[in-house]
């Protein structure tokens, strides 16, 4: 599951001594706020060998 962070977020995400501070964020929802683009890209992309930067390329449709 990927961590969404708001600008506010980065540097308490950064400060690795801030445990509580890095648990917090973990347990938090993300921002709806943020605004997420999803788009088909190709089969490839699941193949761990696959390394390509076409892999991220939106696919028509």
């Amino acid at each position: 599951m990927p961590l969404i962070l708001s600008p506010a977020d980065y540097a308490p995400w950064l400060v690795e001594d801030d445990l509580p501070a890095i648990r917090a964020l973990l347990k938090r929802p993300a921002d709806d706020a943020v605004e997420l683009t999803a788009y088909p890209v190709t089969r490839a992309v699941n193949r761990p060998t696959y390394d390509a930067p076409d892999c991220i390329i939106p696919l028509a449709g």
